[in-house]
């Protein structure tokens, strides 16, 4: 398991596993993400499912509202930028794909194939996704919906406080 979120209601697991490869050992190199996969599990419930359309999944976080599951997944040339992806949890419908993200939003640096910093993203509410971008640094926002942007914020900070992730979702209050 690479990472686990755990839905608003607390009732669903999501997890991002990753298939033993032979870059561990050195023997051959990967596309960012490549043998990872999303799996689902309820809380109460001991079987989990592979979700389709999720190999190479980089990062996923939960709608607020719990309905919806978005996650980041690379394309299959890395050099392609990579797919916003939206699961709906009330359906038994596969995800399906919103937009495409550059690779600058996700951290992925090209020249030795691997992710430098997964720089992650938030949900600002139902509707919005906040990432943020290395050089130069912007927060951009984009629709939940159809991965348009929705704006772009450029940030003037001194290096020691320039944003390396989103961690949490930004709180209105």
């Amino acid at each position: 398991i690479v990472d686990m979120r755990l839905s608003p209601d607390a009732d669903l697991v999501a997890m991002i596993t990753k298939t033993a490869d032979d870059a561990e050992e050195g023997t051959a190199m990967r596309t960012p993400g490549e043998g990872r996969f999303l799996h689902l599990r309820a809380i109460d419930d001991f079987d989990c499912r592979k979700v389709v359309d999720s190999e190479r999944i980089l990062m996923g976080e939960f709608s607020p509202d719990g309905r919806s599951y978005m996650f980041v997944r690379m394309a299959p040339e890395a050099n392609l930028p990579a797919k916003l992806m939206r699961l709906e949890l009330d359906s038994d419908l596969p995800p399906v794909q919103v937009g495409t993200i550059p690779l600058s939003l996700i951290g992925v640096n090209l020249m030795n194939g691997e992710i430098e910093a997964e720089k992650g993203f938030a949900w600002m509410d139902d509707d919005s996704l906040v990432f943020v971008t290395s050089a130069p640094i912007e927060v951009v926002v984009l629709d939940a919906r159809t991965g348009t942007e929705r704006s772009r914020l450029p940030l003037t900070l001194p290096m020691e406080c320039r944003p390396s992730r989103i961690n949490e979702p930004i709180d209105e209050r």
